[in-house]
């Protein structure tokens, strides 16, 4: 980042508008901002990172309004904008701070200078966290970092020197682009690993080309080579000696001589494969004279057991014979009992029968006389009842008798 120029108004100490043009005093190199304590050195640094960060340089006031100099106007704005230079390309912060009826109210804006020169804004409605976001993003630094590289208050020097390497590290990392050297650096190791993973396979062959020819060394392994070479031009030498028409002839003799001898072996296993469809032809016959004889046993023994299961047959029936012949008993024992019960009913009946006759006769001297004759009448029911058990207990008993 090179500065090119700050202007503020109402900031700090001062109550005006200023500004300070970069490039106009740094025509002949380097330049100094000096002056007593008290003169608003330090004003100029805090505007620069106000216009960037929205914070001062050091550790003090970091809210706008705060920033604010008290012996300005009322209605008088607040602002500092800042020019600068990133990457050949020329950018401008600004931050606003103007009257609305009673309070301040902050605006914000970006731009970039076209190729024609004029300034073109980069984000609409932008915020405050918005234009810090996009200093960190320009500058490569947040405000930490540009406060130790870039401002590096007074007494702060001494805390770059003695932060920590991991401090330091990301720092300077920051400055000098240490981003794409890394990733030179990353692609140096990427093809590094790739060629020691290439050696390793190699070496790995090597190993495995020695263990299979079970050599010690290469040296080993070419003398083992020598030596099959040296077999091989034997070979092929001999090759060139030997006279393969007269080979092939024996061979074809050899051949023939062959196919004689498997004819005669194929007749010798047809006539043992017939041999032995002879002897079961032999059990075959025998088999069928065994059976032969066995059918006439065979049907002597399946009329024995058509006869065990007739006489089995008769034995389970005699015995439910005798079972029903005791039940029969009983229930005849049963029916007699039956007939002898309804036999004394209808003596009853008779003598209800006489009772109703005695009560008909004396209707007119007893009360309640309905009564009974109701009574009787159920116990009529009940005789026909009876009369109709004992006939049909009679029935029944005829029917066991036979």
């Amino acid at each position: 980042m090179r500065p090119i120029k700050i202007e503020f108004q109402a900031f700090g100490p001062y109550v005006g508008k200023e500004t300070v043009d970069f490039e106009a005093i740094s025509e002949k190199g380097l330049f100094l901002i000096c002056g007593k304590t008290g003169y608003g050195k330090t004003v100029i640094l805090d505007a620069m990172t106000f216009a960037l960060y929205g914070k001062s340089s050091g550790n003090g006031r970091d809210d706008f309004e705060a920033m604010r100099c008290t012996n300005a106007d009322p209605d008088t704005s607040t602002y500092v904008s800042f020019e600068f230079e990133a990457d050949s390309k020329y950018y401008k912060f600004e931050r606003r701070l103007e009257k609305k009826r009673k309070n301040y109210a902050a605006s914000y804006n970006i731009s970039k200078m076209d190729e024609t020169g004029n300034w073109q804004p980069m984000l609409e409605n932008a915020k405050d966290k918005a234009l810090t976001e996009k200093a960190t993003e320009l500058i490569g630094l947040d405000y930490k970092q540009f406060r130790q590289v870039i401002i590096l208050p007074q007494g702060q020097f001494e805390k770059l020197l003695t932060s920590n390497s991991e401090d330091k590290e990301q720092i300077l990392g920051s400055i000098f682009g240490e981003e794409k050297w890394q990733k030179i650096a990353d692609k140096f190791y990427e093809k590094a690993e790739r060629c020691k993973s290439e050696l390793r396979a190699v070496r790995d062959r090597i190993n495995n080309s020695l263990a299979e020819e079970e050599c010690n060394s290469i040296n080993e392994l070419e003398l083992l080579l020598e030596s099959k070479k040296a077999s091989e031009k034997e070979l092929d030498e001999k090759y060139n000696e030997t006279d393969y028409d007269k080979l092939a002839k024996q061979q074809q003799e050899i051949l023939s001589l062959a196919k004689r001898f498997g004819d005669l072996h194929k007749a010798e296993e047809k006539v043992n494969e017939l041999s032995l469809k002879k002897e079961k032809r032999n059990g075959w016959e025998k088999s069928a004279k065994d059976a032969k004889r066995a059918e006439k046993v065979r049907s002597l023994i399946e009329d024995c057991r058509k006869n065990e299961a007739l006489y089995d047959q008769r034995k389970l029936e005699e015995a439910d014979a005798e079972k029903n012949k005791e039940l029969k008993r009983k229930a005849s024992e049963m029916a007699a009992n039956e007939l002898k019960k309804l036999t004394e009913k209808e003596s009853s009946v008779e003598e209800y029968k006489k009772t109703k006759i005695l009560y008909e006769g004396k209707r007119n001297d007893y009360d309640g006389l309905d009564e009974l004759e109701k009574e009787l009448e159920i116990k009529n029911t009940e005789a026909e009842a009876s009369k109709r058990n004992e006939d049909e207990a009679k029935k029944q008993l005829t029917e066991y008798e036979q």
